[in-house]
């Protein structure tokens, strides 16, 4: 019975060993497949838009931040915790981009924060690399501009008879806002995870109006804090001016 036993086991190994041979060696002819295929696709490369690939995305999320900045002569620092991109083959349009900055400078009043929302849509120039694309665009926004350590109570046109201008008693913080406009330069590197790195180099123009507001109403500055704000030549510190900086930006 033993005798019988082994018998059955070792016709048995047999047996499956022969099956692992052919799995064996029906792997190795897939992959000798594979090298062929792959031959001809290097001697032939107009045959490789025929075969299927995972498509391109053409969506995609972002955020980054500015660290070299100039708005006039002040150090302009921006933050961008929101981006939406669109890319396709001749399109590279920045939907949206949500953009906080700061800027620094010796005169303290003259310091300001900034929200701005816009949009880029630019035009794929070239390719440098199969992963390094240029695109340039115009830039288009809407942005609020506040100097927090400007007071201010706002003073109507002159109304009635005689005129008389209308003022508020509370002071407030200097604020305005007005359009930008200016345009993109973008370098974008597609990286090895998939992900994309951008660099772009923006230029625009503020159109806020620092002296009133957009209903007309003049600010007038609180005595006990830099009444001179709104006169020249300090004016010039907080007058709109021409923004340039380096952005770099994370796509996912």
């Amino acid at each position: 019975m033993k005798k019988i036993f082994l018998i059955i086991f070792i016709f048995s190994s047999l047996i499956f060993s022969q099956e692992d041979l052919s799995a064996n060696k029906y792997m190795f002819d897939q992959n000798n497949d594979e090298k062929k295929d792959t031959k001809i696709i290097l001697e032939y490369p107009e045959l490789k838009k025929f075969l299927f690939g995972v498509p391109e995305n053409t969506f995609w999320i972002g955020v980054g931040a500015s660290p070299l900045g100039l708005m006039g002569s002040k150090y302009l620092l921006t933050l961008s915790p929101l981006q939406l991109h669109w890319k396709i083959k001749w399109l590279d349009w920045e939907v949206l981009n949500f953009e906080i900055g700061k800027t620094f400078t010796s005169a303290e009043f003259a310091s300001s924060w900034s929200f701005m929302v816009r949009t880029t849509p630019k035009i794929k120039l070239f390719n440098l690399s199969e992963n390094l694309s240029v695109s340039a665009g115009v830039l288009l926004g809407l942005e609020v501009i506040q100097y927090p350590d400007i007071k201010v109570t706002l003073e109507s046109p002159p109304v009635g008879t005689p005129p008389k201008p209308v003022s508020t008693n509370r002071p407030l913080k200097l604020s305005s806002y007005g359009t930008v406009i200016g345009g993109v330069l973008s370098q974008t590197i597609k990286m090895k995870n998939g992900k994309l790195f951008q660099i772009n180099q923006v230029f625009y123009n503020q159109k806020f109006n620092p002296e009133e507001n957009a209903d007309g109403w003049r600010f007038r500055v609180d005595p006990d804090c830099c009444a001179d704000a709104l006169k020249a030549p300090l004016l010039d510190n907080i007058l709109p001016n021409t923004v340039m900086k380096i952005e770099f930006s994370y796509l996912y």
